[in-house]
């Protein structure tokens, strides 16, 4: 396992590819409204299927990526790692759950961006909720509606492009992020927030890691 962080640098955020400043600006508005969030995310992309789960309060930050499926370049996907940020310890811990591997830093040997990261959107699972903001400045893009996903209430947009791709995406009216998205056509592609929450959230514990290996420098 290498040694980096798993997802927690704030600026390579604005080097992903999907992002434009429209994007960047949703995801600081929707920040400066939270403290405490917990989000649940499922993504099917046809043979491969994603899941993040990010939980941010005032005793931590845990963060965490399963990959399931068949890649069609590198064979079956077996992802599973997690980044657990404990603040009052002032440690970090990423761990590879199918390689049973670790590593610990303290937060000290971070910049203060880099920290800042760790109590904002992961941007990895942000790439996906912020990028309505940069299609939809496109032309072409239509309102057809209002939908509840999963108890909150979005509004509908849709794209059918020359290519025949249709791309829809369910915009959440009070965060204005994309809580569901799908596109048809030569490469379906679906995710959906299938949680979020910013009261009555717990926080989880650091995973057992009796049985892995310490990975250090």
């Amino acid at each position: 396992m290498k040694k980096v962080l798993i997802l927690t640098v704030a600026f390579v955020f604005a080097l992903t590819p999907a992002f434009g400043q429209a994007a960047l600006k949703a995801k600081a508005a929707m920040e400066a409204k939270l403290k405490d969030f917990s989000i649940k995310y499922a993504n099917d992309q046809g043979q491969e299927q994603y899941y993040m789960t990010q939980i941010v309060t005032d005793a931590g930050s845990y963060f965490e990526l399963i990959g399931e499926g068949h890649n069609s370049m590198k064979g079956p996907l077996n992802k599973h790692e997690i980044r657990f940020a404990d603040f009052a310890a002032n440690k970090i811990y990423d761990i590879d759950v199918a390689e049973k591997e670790y590593e610990v830093m303290s937060m000290d040997s971070l910049r203060p961006a880099q920290k800042d990261s760790l109590r904002q959107i992961d941007f990895m699972l942000g790439s996906n909720l912020f990028i309505h903001a940069s299609d939809m400045n496109e032309d072409g893009y239509k309102k057809i509606g209002s939908e509840k996903v999963n108890g909150r209430d979005a509004t509908v947009y849709a794209i059918e492009l020359s290519n025949g791709v249709k791309q829809t995406y369910w915009v959440d009216n009070e965060y204005n992020f994309t809580l569901k998205y799908v596109q048809t056509g030569s490469r379906p592609n679906t995710f959906e927030v299938i949680e979020f929450k910013t009261s009555g959230i717990t926080q989880k514990s650091l995973p057992n890691l009796d049985g892995y290996t310490l990975v250090e420098d």
